[in-house]
């Protein structure tokens, strides 16, 4: 189901997303097409210096037993002498030059969003190291799981994952662990699995936003979150040691968790339709903004007059044009977490038995339009 903004045509959606597909697959043409020739090239230019074939060539990079003494060193004298490195040569000759990348991609390309960003992040790195990326779509039913199979099946050389999967189905990945492929988290935490992760600090920005607020006057702050997801209960226990750091109780009321996004509306409408309904709203992710701000508007509060907003992340957030520009907010760069971690994953590939590593990127606080000083008839 596509989601149309107002003002954009079917014609201008459609034509936007057969640029990108166009662009995308030219990418990847010409990523394969320049590390062929590399590949090819190499092996090439020392099968002709050294007067063999290049099946003899890549004999020799890889230590096999059926090459002659004679051919052997004609082949190292020539890599010596055109000053190529053998151990690069070798990985180069052994790998499938090919990372997978499973994420969740939305079927409208035309708008940025964190999963586009981060396989930016991926690809540009990739292809400054010669690699091809492969890409999963994981939005779907056990389609996470699936992919991850057939890229190992299609000998990708690691993976870059930012898993959808919940909790409680974490389980289902446990195969990873036994399979030895290199993988790198991004973004997500997967309990019960042994592997690095590039992630944001999500704690340390939950409550830099959170003193922000505290900041205004503002003590009764609602949040928002999806308990699924490691990122968002991160976020929540961020809120909550903020308050507490002020002296503040949280407030059960006031923290609003929910394993899906669907009955969102409803759930902030009830929390502001209190007697003591909060001042100030705290989400955790771009995705929350738009129902709760109908649910507000439902309830002719506007923001920041009656409600301070605070958004995670609106980078990656739909919002109207009069709310472009507007939310105060922690912004992270998917761009560079994608990049990170791939720098990681090529680590992993050329020193296998690498130490996990953790790396925790801090986040940036805008101050906007959405946020305001608590006044007197807010309590």
């Amino acid at each position: 189901h596509f989601h149309l903004d107002p003002g954009i045509c079917v014609h201008e959606i459609l034509t936007m997303n057969l640029f990108f597909l166009i662009v995308f697959f030219e990418t990847l043409h010409t990523i394969f097409q320049r590390k062929s020739r590399i590949s090819m090239s190499k092996l090439q230019e020392v099968a002709s210096l050294a007067g063999v074939s290049k099946t003899t060539v890549s004999r020799v990079i890889n230590n096999s037993e059926l090459v002659s003494g004679t051919a052997k060193q004609k082949v190292i004298e020539a890599i010596n002498k055109l000053n190529f490195n053998i151990q690069e040569m070798r990985r180069t000759s052994e790998s499938s030059m090919t990372i997978g990348v499973i994420l969740p991609l939305q079927n409208n390309f035309s708008r940025r969003t964190f999963s586009i960003d981060i396989l930016m992040g991926v690809e540009e790195k990739a292809f400054d190291n010669e690699y091809m990326t492969l890409v999963g779509n994981s939005v779907g039913p056990s389609k996470e799981q699936n992919i991850i199979k057939q890229m190992i099946q299609r000998d990708v050389d690691g993976i870059i994952l930012l898993s959808t999967l919940g909790q409680q189905d974490h389980a289902d990945l446990a195969f990873l662990d036994k399979c030895g492929i290199p993988l790198v988290l991004v973004d997500q935490k997967i309990e019960g699995l042994s592997a690095s992760i590039v992630r944001g600090d999500n704690i340390l920005g939950a409550m830099t936003i959170m003193n922000h607020l505290l900041s205004l006057g503002h003590q009764n702050i609602a949040t928002v979150c999806l308990e699924k997801h490691s990122t968002f209960r991160d976020r929540m226990r961020g809120y909550q040691f903020s308050l507490m750091e002020n002296g503040l109780q949280p407030d059960p009321s006031n923290m609003i968790s929910m394993n899906n996004e669907n009955d969102l509306y409803e759930s902030v409408k009830r929390c502001f339709s209190r007697d003591n309904r909060p001042t100030a709203l705290f989400l955790t992710g771009p995705n929350m903004a738009m129902p709760s701000i109908q649910a507000l508007e439902s309830l002719q509060l506007s923001i920041p007059d009656d409600v301070s907003v605070v958004v995670y992340d609106d980078t990656y957030g739909q919002f109207p044009e009069k709310y472009q520009e507007f939310f105060t907010s922690i912004t992270q760069s998917g761009m560079l977490l994608g990049s990170m971690a791939t720098d990681i994953l090529l680590q992993q590939i050329r020193r296998p038995g690498l130490a996990i590593q953790e790396i925790v990127l801090p986040g940036t606080l805008n101050i906007r339009k959405s946020t305001r000083r608590v006044h007197a008839s807010q309590g």
